[in-house]
């Protein structure tokens, strides 16, 4: 493994600070709306120059917002192989990284409704044609896509940008050995849940981005039993569950921690506008709790309504309101049916080792081709001579 090193000459570096500092001053000007409110807005410029890697016979790039800049790094590196799996949309917009709906990105960004704008040319559409420009610098060949969900193939493939790169569907893979059903009873006595009570688990590293959809959790819980608990892990308190029987437990990052928590609950909500692939309800499913919540995204290629959990309609509370007390009420099915369902498909779909057989078989595809038309550019040549 290398490590990247910013090696270009100092006036290089230079004016790629300033168009960074001048992007950014553009992009604080057009903002119109509370920041994070929609979740991080990203631009295609950075001042890392990233040198060729044609040494390489292929690059991997997962979530590069603010390390790759577009324009250098398919200039330096049209002529080799890269595969880019993609975490959001952001490599596809005019700097959002989920677009709540709003659709422009598949034609052309203008007016960016998360920027609150009302100009045509304003940053999101620079950025967007920026991006354009930048893919037509890579060739069809040399270029990779990797999308983690359904969906999110789906959004690529009508992509006016990357619509014409091949993808492949690989999903994100969780460590089953440490994400397994486990007794959390233990935890539960330390928390002052009785055993016989239900517990339902929220996790979101911010309640204050809309797309995770917290409001509509709150509306949809508001009449529950009282023998029900709500359990929620991020960063900030959620204030408006303490009318409820409410633990927050901060933010967790130890995986067994959050495997007991994930034992703990009986029912993991996933009141998510938008979403690609989350992986809390993948480690949710592989340690057996089942999933209840919108129909949103990716979040159908793990939840499956009476399998794994259940999906209602985006947005509706009444239906997520609904399937969440017809869980509570039936114990008994989450228990035995449901969570033996859980743990199947997370061994099957989302173990780690098919991901990485997953990978391993797109790449040796990737070099076999190389070899391939190597070889066909050899023959032309010795056909061309003879």
């Amino acid at each position: 493994m290398t490590a990247f090193s910013n090696n270009d000459n100092f006036s290089k570096r230079l004016a790629r600070c300033f168009r960074l500092y001048w992007l950014k001053r553009q992009l604080a000007t057009q903002t119109k709306v509370p920041p994070g409110a929609s979740g991080p807005f990203s631009v295609d410029r950075t001042d890392c120059g990233i040198p060729s890697l044609a040494s390489y016979d292929i690059v991997n790039l997962h979530w590069v917002a603010g390390f790759v800049d577009f324009n250098t790094f398919f200039v330096n590196n049209r002529d080799t192989s890269v595969v880019w799996r993609f975490s959001d949309l952001n490599p596809i917009t005019g700097g959002c990284h989920y677009d709540a709906g709003c659709g422009k990105y598949l034609e052309r960004c203008y007016r960016c409704p998360q920027l609150g704008s009302k100009v045509n040319e304003d940053i999101s559409s620079g950025i967007w044609l920026r991006k354009q420009e930048a893919f037509k610098k890579h060739s069809v060949g040399n270029l990779h896509f990797v999308a983690q969900s359904n969906w999110m193939a789906g959004k690529m493939k009508m992509s006016p940008l990357v619509g014409h790169f091949p993808v492949t569907v690989i999903a994100n893979g969780v460590d089953t050995d440490i994400f397994k059903p486990v007794a959390g009873f233990g935890l539960r006595s330390c928390l002052g849940i009785a055993e016989e009570d239900t517990v339902l688990l929220f996790v979101a590293t911010s309640t204050h981005t809309e797309r995770k959809g917290f409001s509509y959790l709150v509306k949809a819980i508001a009449n529950l039993d009282s023998k029900v608990w709500i359990l929620s892990v991020g960063n900030n308190e959620p204030t408006a569950l303490n009318h409820q029987r409410h633990i927050w437990l901060g933010q967790i990052d130890n995986e067994l921690l959050l495997t007991a928590v994930y034992n703990t609950a009986n029912l993991f909500v996933l009141p998510s506008l938008q979403d690609n692939l989350p992986n809390t309800a993948i480690e949710s499913i592989a340690c057996g709790t089942p999933v209840v919540g919108f129909d949103s995204g990716g979040i159908s290629d793990i939840v499956t309504s009476g399998g794994t959990g259940e999906l209602v309609p985006r947005g509706d509370i009444k239906e997520l309101s609904h399937a969440i007390k017809e869980l509570v009420k039936d114990g008994a099915r989450r228990a035995k049916s449901m969570r033996s369902a859980c743990r199947a498909k997370a061994l099957s779909d989302f173990h780690l080792p098919s991901q990485v057989r997953k990978f391993h078989d797109l790449y040796k595809n990737i070099i076999d081709g190389k070899k391939q038309h190597g070889r066909f550019e050899e023959l032309h040549c010795k056909s061309k001579r003879s």
